[in-house]
């Protein structure tokens, strides 16, 4: 069976070459290369949506209309992220924004976006950007004797 189906993998596109019809095999490939890419593009605008509630792998995918499986294989193949990190990047990057430019707590920008406590958040940001939260606000000032982060 395996046999069979290498030599038709093989044969295949030269008959359908010869035939002047194209390669099948390649047809279908791009096709489906450019279904996942709409999926993977339509899927970060939903993540992008609504940041500080919770989102459900299977809710995003039922969504999207495909299965939670094809919706993780493909975009961890277009974007080389999982879904869940993808995610917490674009949340990360959110409070970047928040801290920089308001006067919120670190603690209400954790769970206004979704974050689960100020330790989760904190242990994030600083895993992502090698800082912690609160000092990367501007104007933040190092205690006298504390050491460096890094």
């Amino acid at each position: 069976e395996e046999t069979a189906l290498e030599l038709l993998r093989r044969l295949l596109p030269v008959a359908c070459d010869a035939a002047g019809i194209g390669n099948p095999i390649r047809r279908f490939h791009s096709m489906r290369t450019r279904a996942d890419r709409d999926l993977v593009e339509n899927a970060k605008a939903e993540l992008s949506r609504s940041l500080g509630a919770p989102a459900k792998l299977a809710d995003v995918a039922e969504r999207l209309e495909v299965s939670p499986f094809h919706l993780c294989r493909a975009f961890r193949r277009a974007t080389g992220y999982t879904v869940h990190r993808y995610r917490n990047g674009l949340r990360l990057a959110a409070s970047r924004e928040l801290l920089r430019e308001t006067r919120r707590g670190v603690t209400d920008v954790a769970l206004a976006l979704g974050f689960s406590s100020h330790s989760h958040f904190t242990a994030a940001f600083r895993r992502e950007y090698g800082v912690t939260p609160r000092a990367f606000r501007p104007g933040y000032r190092r205690p006298y004797g504390s050491r460096s982060t890094r």
